[in-house]
This record gives structure tokens, sequence and C-alpha cells, in this order.
């Protein structure tokens, strides 16, 4: 049975889309597509029916009835539509749909109704919306990376339904359903190119396949400072580790011009004596060296000297000592980490190594 999977979310600044029916396709697979839009509606439409008759079978089963269901079901669905536009008003909302096959228990029964079919908690809609997380994060990852405006994301809705061999809709019933409810740029022709391009180098590198759902609570409008802090150093970490691994061969390298042996070999020992042994700190000079070889010595330093800020803060949190949650710095965090994301990803699709073959 095919399955649809649908989630949207608000973007707080970053892009600007000029009216209500601006709509960008940002990139279209085979099983899962993202929109960016001012009008999510007709995206939404099936995740709101199905919230919509989630609550309006709550509402009977506590004895709140309505002699004509269907015209009751408009109006809830009205509402909820209603209620996120407020919510978002003219920001612009990326859209994901999802779609794939998904085996029924032999035993299902569906009920027939007006236009669609209804069964009782035949899907797990956690599980399904979950196994396209890694592309909603990539995708929310590649954004960010184009645009250094996006301030952050608020989940809206999401939903998952079922469609039958006629295209007639099936809506399964978890008792969970709900409606959940800066600086902007214009969106242009090269904007949506390198945005795609982006979003295909996330999913294929090898240092980020770790990150994205780290990053995505960075930027999780709704999550504390506390909660984002965390998240998006364990995601710098992460990316200089990962990083560290894969450039440090050619950080040695830099440090010999020509066929020099002894140097090689000199360098080599140092190498072999000190693996294991160096720190995130010297991992991350290590790291801009090879990502930016030609920063000017004092954006370097002060970098350096961010990155020990950075990781300072976060020892006094592991460590128990006092900090002030709101003067947590959420913002230089970001920008750092943000910078080196996307110098990582326009190195790498896992062929760093080939590409600085030929830089030394």
């Amino acid at each position: 049975m095919k399955y649809v999977c649908i989630a949207a979310w608000e973007l707080v600044g970053g892009f600007l889309l000029e009216n209500e029916t601006c709509e960008v396709v940002l990139s279209s697979q085979e099983n899962v597509e993202f929109v960016l839009t001012r009008s999510p509606d007709q995206h939404l439409y099936g995740i709101d029916v199905n919230a919509a008759i989630g609550q309006r079978m709550i509402n009977l089963m506590v004895g709140i009835s309505d002699p004509d269901f269907n015209n009751a079901l408009d109006g809830m669905i009205a509402k909820i539509v209603e209620a996120r536009r407020k919510k978002c008003g003219s920001s612009p909302v990326l859209v994901m749909k999802a779609t794939g096959d998904i085996e029924l228990p032999s035993d299902v029964v569906f009920n027939e109704c007006p236009g669609y079919k209804l069964a009782f908690d035949i899907i797990d809609k956690q599980f399904v919306l979950g196994s396209h997380k890694k592309s909603a994060d990539s995708m929310k990852l590649a954004l960010s990376l184009h645009n250094d405006d996006i301030a952050g994301y608020v989940n809206l809705s999401s939903g998952t339904y079922l469609v039958d061999e006629n295209g007639v809709n099936i809506y399964s019933m978890n008792f969970d359903c709900k409606a959940e409810g800066v600086v902007a740029r214009t969106l242009t022709d090269l904007s949506i190119g390198e945005i795609s391009n982006l979003y295909s180098n996330v999913l294929s590198s090898y240092v980020t396949g770790s990150i994205q759902h780290l990053y995505a609570q960075l930027l999780d409008r709704q999550a504390d400072n506390l909660r984002k802090y965390i998240a998006g150093f364990a995601a710098l970490e992460i990316l200089i580790e990962k990083s560290f691994k894969i450039y440090c061969n050619n950080f040695y390298q830099s440090f010999t011009v020509g066929d020099q042996h002894l140097k090689q070999r000199f360098l080599g020992r140092i190498q072999k004596t000190l693996n294991g042994k160096y720190s995130i700190i010297d991992k991350f000079v290590a790291v801009s060296d090879i990502l930016f070889a030609n920063l000017c010595e004092a954006v370097a330093s002060r970098e350096c000297d961010l990155f020990e800020k950075l990781k300072s803060v976060r020892d006094n949190i592991a460590h128990g000592k006092d900090y002030s949650e709101a003067d947590l710095p959420v913002n230089d965090l970001t920008s750092l980490l943000r910078k080196y994301l996307r110098a990582v990803v326009s190195l790498d699709p896992q062929c760093f190594n080939d590409v600085q073959s030929s830089k030394y």
C-alpha cells in the first residue's frame, strides 16, 4: 500500500517570497520532494483532513455530537488552516512530501466514508516520519548553509496517510492527530540551483552524516538556549573530529615541498608519536588550515580563540559550573559551525583526498 508522509516547517528569516502564489521546488527526487511556499494549504490538505477527523471523533467520544458530520469536518479543517495562517503569517514554509510502500496487516478493516476511508491504528506514523528524517534535516542544513540569515525553523504540522489503488485516501486514526501549529532574501534561479547542489552534497558527505539532526536542533526555534548550545557544539565537535581523520595527512604534507624525503620521514614520526594524543583544539587548528588555506592571520587567530571560548563554555556546563542561559553564545556558535560546514560540504562529497593530493 502506498503511503504519503507530509511535514512542514516555518522558516524564520532567510528568504522572501514576493507573493502568496510564489512557490519554489527546491528538490524533487523519486520518493521525496521539497517545496518552499507561502501557501502550504494545498500540500497539507491530506493531513489536515486526518487531523480534523481525529478531532471530530474525539468530540463524539466525549459526547459532543453534530448531526452533519461532513459539514462539521469542513469547519474543523477551516479552523486548522486559519490557525496555521495566523501562526506563520507571510513567512515561507518548507514542505516535505515523501512517498513509499508499506505492508499492512492482513486483517485490516476499512470503513467506507464519502470521499475517503478510515482505519484504526494500522501504521506507525512516527516510524514513517522518522524514516525520512535524514532527508528533512539535510534540506534544512542545505538551506542554512546557503543563507546565513535563516534564524531557525518552527514545526507547523506533520502526518501520514495511505492511498489505495483507486487513488482514495485512507486515514489511520491513532488518536494522536493534531494540528501543530528577520532578514529575508528573494529566491533566484541561481539560488535554487545552489540549494539543490548543497542538498545533494550534504546527503552524500561522510562528514555531515551524523550532524544534520544536531544542526536541526540548533535551529529549532522552540528549543531553549541550553539545548541549542549543547546540540550545536556537539555538531561542531563531530565535524572537527571526522574532518581531522580525513585531512590529517594533507595537513602534514603542507609542511613539505617536493620530494623532501627526510622531512617527510621526520614528520611521519611526529605524526605517529602524536597519534591519538591530539586535543580537539589541535584538530581544529589543523582542519582550519586545510579548509581555509589563505585565511589572514588576524581572522585565523580570532576563530581559534572563539573555538577555545566555545569549548570552555561547554566544559563549564558539563562540569556543573554556574552559567547564564540567556548569555550562552549561541549565535557565535551557529556562525562558526555554519562556516565550517559550508567549507566541508563544498570540498567533500567523499572525494577530498583526491582534490587535496593535487593541491600540495
